[in-house]
């Protein structure tokens, strides 16, 4: 089972208690009060529950364990469904609420860093060359660039 790492700062700042609200308002198997909420946040992060999450906070995260806010809804939809049967394309939509973006193992990604410095402004990763196949430039791509096309 993979695990969203929580950091102690996570926990110091109110993270952790700001998003286990948003679920405690969203879950979908009913209404679920603050404790009950931030024992099943634990466990939808990967964690037995809230006193799990305390004994494994880690105090910092290099660049290396970093993940994008996609990555741990991910991690975190993925452990809805397999802990409480929650259909997954639901668990996501719940994931997608629950500001992941603002736990310390998302801040430190260059690339959501990199998003959040755009404030708003789109950016855009061209990943298409990874989709065709053979040389990275047609054999008419010195004609368009001369034609100006």
């Amino acid at each position: 089972m993979r695990r969203l790492i929580v950091t102690a700062s996570d926990l110091h700042d109110g993270q952790y208690t700001k998003s286990s609200r948003i679920l405690s308002k969203c879950w979908p198997l009913g209404e679920l009060k603050l404790s009950p909420a931030q024992n099943v946040f634990g466990r939808i992060c990967g964690y037995r529950d809230y006193h799990d999450v305390h004994q494994n906070a880690v105090q910092t995260v290099g660049a290396s364990a970093s993940l994008l806010s996609s990555s741990a809804a991910q991690i975190v939809a993925w452990n809805m469904y397999r802990n409480f049967n929650i259909p997954f394309a639901e668990a996501r939509v719940v994931a997608g609420k629950l500001h992941l973006g603002k736990f310390a193992v998302c801040q430190a990604s260059p690339l959501e860093q990199a998003m959040s410095a755009r404030a708003g402004k789109p950016l855009v990763m061209d990943e298409f060359h990874l989709l065709t196949p053979g040389d990275k430039w047609s054999s008419w791509t010195p004609a368009l660039i001369a034609a100006g096309v």
